[in-house]
């Protein structure tokens, strides 16, 4: 047995509305919030590490201009600050106890190339790649990440070229042997207090991302909830509507929202629903009625020959009989077409012209007594797209219609309009339809009481099929009265070009 699909078996937890729109929420402000405190730990980070750079760089300052004019010992400016001061061939003055370790032959930073005379300059240089222990540093910034404090250092240098021959005296012995040397003091300042500040707001920050989020992946359950809940109650009442009970609607909720406009469409949607059960159940029901009264007629006739056959009329009950079922097979070949007509299947598309088709139906017809004229008014050919069979099925109920109606003329026009449309005009000479009833002929097993009583085996579905078959073209058919009396009928078609 081949395995279910994976979406099957996904529990209802993950497959909800609800979860998911927390979780896409959680993951959106996790990512915003995420990027956020990067931006202000940065922030935080560069301001904390220029105020230390700042400060060494006022302590450079202030040890350069002591050894200018011996006001200030440089010694009691840098004492808490890990500094160097070398001469320009590279031989070292001083330095501050911290550089011992990496004291190895002389000098730790070399001398600056030139430059002003007490300006202080900025230079990087990596402590970390000599073989010893960095310089003292807390714990818990020794254990962090090599690229921080311990490897990679800020220098603040300033050169000296002219000694107070006190400071030449403190450092060389004499002032003659300073002539022609410049010396430069280096403040090496390191980044772990920046780190430090760095490293407690790292943690206030992914704990505030880590509540921001939870916050908002709640918030974004509890509105989807709220959002959802009119959907549940629409679910709801179309969970209770079924064949017995299509009166039923779901709640419309106040909003005027999307939801709203969700809830308006299904009424309306089980409205149709509910005419097209209710016009289907009346169908059957006429076509029932229809149906039983050529079989009631059939019968009987029958019945009545049979229980007198040395006296029945044979020959009168066969053509009687062959009436009804003549009858019978219209009916139910009328039928057959509303099926196919409302099974919804798309037309075949064809080009056919209107006017030959109009003219061949016209040609075939022949009542006694009844004058048939066919005029093609204008456009010649008359060109339309749709199904020959359905169109000429269309021109023949027409026909028929007007045959069955008209005293001594019935007349046929096709045409095109300046609208860009093509025309048929099918009118005769009868009693006409009276203006209430013109849009009640084309309903299904439609009879006016006069129709009904010059009747000669009509089923009431000619012009229903008419207008099914025009609205299916695109279309549209009209009854209004000829201009001497009578009943005309308009079908209105796209015309091609």
């Amino acid at each position: 047995m081949a395995d279910p699909p994976r979406r099957a078996v996904v529990g209802p937890r993950v497959r909800g509305v609800r979860n998911r729109a927390a979780l896409a929420a959680a993951l959106t402000s996790a990512a915003a919030f995420g990027a956020g405190g990067l931006a202000v730990d940065q922030l935080v980070y560069q301001d904390r590490l220029a105020e230390v750079r700042e400060s060494a760089a006022r302590l450079t300052g202030s040890a350069v201009s002591g050894m200018v004019d011996s006001r200030t010992p440089v010694t009691a400016a840098l004492t808490d600050r890990t500094y160097e001061i070398v001469l320009d061939n590279g031989k070292l003055l001083e330095a501050s106890p911290d550089l011992a370790p990496y004291e190895v032959a002389g000098a730790v930073l070399p001398p600056l190339p030139g430059g002003a005379d007490g300006v202080v300059r900025t230079r990087t240089v990596r402590l970390g790649a000599l073989p010893r222990t960095p310089l003292a540093q807390p714990p818990e910034v020794r254990n962090r990440s090599s690229h921080f404090a311990g490897r990679t250092w800020t220098v603040l240098s300033a050169t000296v070229h002219r000694m107070a021959p006190q400071a030449a005296a403190a450092y060389l012995g004499g002032g003659a042997a300073t002539a022609g040397h410049s010396f430069t003091v280096s403040v090496l300042v390191p980044t772990w207090e920046a780190e430090q500040v760095r490293s407690s707001l790292d943690r206030l920050l992914l704990a505030g991302v880590f509540a921001a989020t939870g916050f908002v992946a709640v918030v974004a359950w509890a509105a989807t909830g709220r959002a959802l809940r009119p959907v549940e109650r629409i679910r709801e009442g179309m969970a209770s509507v079924s064949a017995t009970e299509l009166h039923r609607r779901v709640p419309i909720p106040p909003d005027g929202d999307e939801i709203t406009r969700l809830a308006v469409t299904t009424n309306r949607t089980l409205d149709r629903l509910e005419e097209a059960v209710a016009r289907q159940q009346r169908f059957v029901a006429d076509a029932s009625h229809e149906l039983r009264s050529p079989v009631a007629n059939l019968r009987t006739g029958l019945e009545v020959a049979l229980a007198h056959p040395d006296r029945a009329p044979w020959p009168e009950v066969a053509q009687d009989a062959l009436a009804n079922t003549e009858r019978l097979h219209r009916l139910i070949d009328d039928l057959l077409v509303l099926a196919r007509l409302d099974a919804a299947a798309p037309a075949p598309t064809s080009r056919v012209d209107l006017a030959d088709a109009a003219r061949s139906e016209a040609a075939d017809r022949s009542r006694p007594g009844v004058r048939l004229r066919y005029t093609a008014d204008g456009r010649v050919p008359v060109p339309v797209a749709g199904d020959r069979g359905q169109l000429r099925r269309m021109i023949r109920n027409l026909l028929d219609n007007a045959e069955r109606h008209a005293r001594s003329a019935i007349d046929v026009r096709v045409g095109a309009d300046g609208s860009g449309d093509a025309l048929l005009v099918v009118q005769d000479d009868g009693p006409g339809i009276p203006e209430p009833d013109r849009q009640r002929v084309f309903e299904r097993f439609t009879r006016l009481d006069d129709a009904r009583a010059r009747d000669d085996g009509g089923s009431g579905l000619g012009l229903a099929i008419v207008r099914e078959i025009a609205a299916r073209h695109g279309g549209s058919v009209r009854a209004d009265t000829a201009d001497g009396g009578g009943a005309r009928l308009t079908v209105r078609l796209p015309l091609l070009p």
